[in-house]
């Protein structure tokens, strides 16, 4: 789960400052120094880690021999063994390299992790790309308003009328009072609260499986 947090207090409480909120986009944040790329890579570097734990979780079978050691052997390699009981491939787990200078051995303790799958079927991994984001509607706002003109005589007149509106001239009963009413609309939540958005990223994990075989 990708959570984010800010503080729009600044801008709520400033009487100069408007949110940027644009028309149509895929993002709307209020870090300056936050781009769309930063998001995309540690979307990917999240998924990056959950493969490698998925991947470690199938690894869980281990082999142990020993043998001469071998400066090509690494923990970032896979390896095969060929033994009269035992033929088996995987990657190097752990290794560990003893000198013994009295006995004048030099040996490595290996551990093999057999990667394995219980299913059936297969599927292709699939490369870690960025998210797709579907653009958020338009979220701008008219920046000017329609106010009509409401004359007595000519306009019903009620507390809810906005515009310009007057009496008749030269009557002093008139009801109608003299004045301009513009109706300010409410701040949406958008302009006000984080906005929370959905997004489903999945990606194909392929399981390799290793060989392994006991032979008697």
């Amino acid at each position: 789960m990708l959570g984010s947090a800010f503080d729009a207090s600044a801008w709520t409480d400033s009487t100069t400052m408007l949110p940027e909120v644009g028309t149509t986009s895929v993002d709307l944040t209020s870090l300056a120094d936050a781009t769309r790329e930063d998001a995309n890579l540690a979307i990917q570097t999240l998924a990056a880690i959950a493969r490698r734990q998925i991947l470690e979780s199938h690894r869980l079978t281990r082999v142990k021999f020993s043998l001469p050691i071998n400066p090509a052997l690494d923990t970032s390699r896979a390896i095969t063994v060929d033994r009269p009981d035992l033929l088996t491939s995987g990657k190097i787990a752990r290794l560990t390299e003893t000198y013994d200078l009295t006995a004048g051995s030099a040996l490595a303790a290996v551990e093999l992790a057999i990667s394995g799958l219980i299913g059936v079927g297969t599927v292709d991994s699939d490369p870690l790309k960025s998210p797709e984001l579907e653009a958020l509607p338009s979220q701008s706002r008219a920046d000017s308003a329609d106010l009509g003109t409401c004359l007595e005589g000519r306009s019903q007149y009620s507390t809810s009328t906005t515009g310009y509106t007057t009496g008749a001239s030269g009557d002093a009963a008139s009801e109608y009072p003299h004045e301009v009413a513009i109706a300010v609309p409410e701040i949406p939540v958008y302009l006000t609260d984080p906005v929370s958005r959905e997004l489903a990223y999945t990606v194909s994990v392929a399981i390799p499986v290793d060989h392994l075989e006991f032979r008697s």
